[in-house]
């Protein structure tokens, strides 16, 4: 969901739950999905909304978010926080706006001339943070680079079905799917499909996640592991410049420390609000809150592959076990919803008139592993990322 003209697209990642064999996939809940963007310090706030800075003082947002990047390759990264980094720095062919409308990002227009065949038309001019224009053997060289068994990209899943790309003329690309994929124009969208230039990555070689180039609003400056990623505005961007000068993505995992900052004012929009400090936080002149319906669910998964969870007795008795409100009350403070299936009420396709699903039945889940020959429970690992509220959700369905 895009907030803001090409600014920061929060995504969310999912967690898992894993025993020793590999990863366990069902959905449980939507839980925490309430999204929470601050932003505070009026003197910034007046400078994004007027476009100060132009020839004054340099202009700085600070971003907090939990952790640190990963590997600032749109390709090869999988990950929330590095993505929220990466979509200030590329571009896709095309993108989604808040009302998860797909509209032109590279793509001036596009076609469908028939169910496996996509015609797409490219801005002219567009220029990468290395001087060089961005043309249709950018795109062809992008989408094949994702599908490359050697660069083992998370996005290939993504536009598996490509059969071909072909370079019709300078400013326009022609993909063909194997069979008909209405996910395709959807997919694009990813921030795995960013294009790239060739010239840069060949010249970088295995180093371009450390040195990336894009068409995006920002170019990349410098990363201090652990700490800090520097973004600087790129003025000859397509879409006119940014009104910030410098965008500083913070690691800042400890919830309290993130708040801390928040109310000082050391940082201006922060990622990841512990739900407990809502209300307080909403409270404050000096901090703008937004509470929205987020897109992602928040699951626990399993590898069906493997035993016991190849049986879909135990899956169900699993999802029968966990008390999914009592998680949104204690861990996200009613801001939240059961889930009803893997899409959230605020994604198209979304069936209102679902019953809940699996409602919390600890006897049904007792007879279900019973009759799944598993009387006395069994055991396995969960895994999950640091975000407090993930841990304490993992605890909640351990318990």
């Amino acid at each position: 969901m895009d907030y803001g003209t090409h600014w920061i697209r929060n995504c969310d990642v999912n967690t898992v739950l894993e025993n020793k064999h590999g990863v366990l996939s069902h959905s449980f809940f939507t839980g925490g999905s309430k999204m929470k963007k601050m932003l505070t310090g009026s003197i910034v706030l007046l400078a994004l909304l007027t476009g100060a800075g132009a020839g004054g003082a340099e202009t700085v947002l600070r971003v907090a978010q939990v952790a640190d990047v990963s590997n600032l390759d749109s390709h090869k990264m999988n990950d929330v926080y590095t993505a929220n980094v990466t979509k200030q720095i590329f571009n896709n062919l095309v993108k989604m706006n808040k009302d998860m409308e797909i509209q032109k990002d590279l793509a001036a227009a596009w076609e469908n001339p028939d169910a496996q065949t996509w015609i797409f038309h490219l801005k002219k001019g567009v220029k990468f943070h290395n001087g060089e224009e961005f043309t249709a053997s950018d795109v062809k060289f992008s989408l094949e680079r994702v599908l490359d068994p050697k660069i083992a990209s998370p996005g290939k899943r993504l536009v598996s079905e490509l059969q071909q790309v072909e370079v019709v003329d300078r400013y326009t690309v022609r993909l063909v799917t194997k069979k008909p994929f209405a996910p395709l124009l959807t997919n694009l969208t990813r921030y795995e499909m960013a294009m790239l230039n060739e010239k840069a990555v060949k010249a970088a070689g295995d180093d371009f996640g450390k040195y990336p180039v894009g068409t995006g609003p920002f170019r990349f400056k410098e990363h201090h592991h652990g700490d800090r990623v520097i973004l600087t505005r790129f003025d000859g961007y397509f879409e006119g410049p940014a009104k910030v000068d410098t965008i500083i993505y913070r690691a800042i995992p400890e919830d309290a420390t993130r708040v801390v900052e928040m109310e000082s004012g050391g940082i201006d929009i922060m990622f990841n609000l512990p739900a407990q400090d809502f209300d307080r936080l909403n409270k404050n002149p000096n901090v703008q809150t937004i509470d929205a319906l987020f897109q992602a669910t928040t699951f626990v998964g399993f590898n069906t592959q493997v035993k016991p969870f190849d049986n879909p007795l135990v899956r169900q008795a699993l999802n029968y076990a966990v008390d999914k409100q009592a998680i949104i009350e204690a861990v996200w403070f009613n801001r939240g919803t059961p889930s009803f299936g893997p899409l959230s009420p605020s994604i198209w396709g979304f069936d209102p008139t679902l019953p809940p699903a699996y409602p919390y039945n600890v006897e049904k889940a007792k007879a279900l592993l019973k009759a799944a020959g598993f009387p006395n429970g069994f055991d396995c690992v969960i895994w999950t990322d640091p975000r407090t509220e993930r841990k304490s959700i993992v605890e909640m369905v351990q318990a």
